[in-house]
């Protein structure tokens, strides 16, 4: 696989402080959180942000998960049967001004913006074993691991398939370790959207991918910025 460099991926999808946001599943103060932020930073939120939450058994099954909407976040108790959980983010609109600013607003309400984008973010979290390649979640945008990363330890090779719209997205870059290393150089997928990344931690691993989807004849973005990550949660290493 090649390397694509941070700058030029995101480049390819829109170039943003907000665009670079992602969610992902990680335990704050003994609760499994959605957590929005850039590398290893962890912001508040709208808790009405977080459009969706669902998880699944290992064998496909739907399974319970509560859903606590606080303050300035959102907490989770999946059912203890479910091994992964999914989540839908709405960053709402972001406009580029000509002098250079990003506002959360829409082209309608900046009509002189350079360029307006509607930014959306998704998460596939794997809470347990799946026993092989984990299917597809059915995210617009979406990194689905093809095999078990349960089963992985820091050094290991772990296969993924980027997926936008249910199809294989090539040439897209995927960063192993959007935590610590946000600005490390992705590599790149294949013509069938795979790619191979590193597993870099004992602990908290989430791997990214951005891409962007023109919306022609949409008053208020030229395009949806669509942000995904893969993360798991791998016990340390004493």
């Amino acid at each position: 696989m090649r390397l694509l460099s941070l700058a030029a991926a995101l480049a390819l999808a829109f170039p943003s402080l907000a665009q670079a946001h992602g969610i992902w599943i990680a335990q704050r103060t003994g609760e499994l959180a959605i957590v929005y932020g850039h590398g290893g930073s962890d912001d508040a939120y709208d808790p009405a942000k977080v459009r969706s939450i669902a998880a699944r058994t290992a064998a496909g099954a739907e399974a319970p998960v509560k859903i606590a909407r606080r303050e300035k976040n959102v907490v989770i108790t999946p059912a203890e049967e479910a091994a992964v959980v999914t989540a839908v983010f709405d960053g709402g609109f972001w406009a580029k001004t000509r002098e250079g600013k990003w506002v959360k607003k829409g082209r309608r309400d900046v009509p002189d913006a350079e360029s307006a984008s509607h930014s959306l973010k998704y998460n596939t979290t794997v809470l347990a074993g799946t026993g092989g390649p984990l299917p597809p979640q059915g995210l617009p945008l979406e990194i689905v691991p093809l095999a078990d990363p349960m089963t992985l330890k820091p050094g290991d090779d772990l296969p993924v398939q980027v997926l936008k719209g249910g199809k294989p997205l090539a040439g897209a870059g995927v960063i192993s370790d959007y935590v610590n290393e946000s600005h490390g150089a992705p590599m790149t997928t294949d013509a069938e959207g795979k790619a191979v990344v590193v597993v870099r931690n004992d602990g908290l691993n989430v791997i990214a991918v951005s891409a962007s989807e023109p919306t022609p004849g949409d008053a208020d973005v030229d395009r949806k910025g669509l942000f995904a990550t893969l993360s798991f949660m791998l016990p340390h290493v004493e």
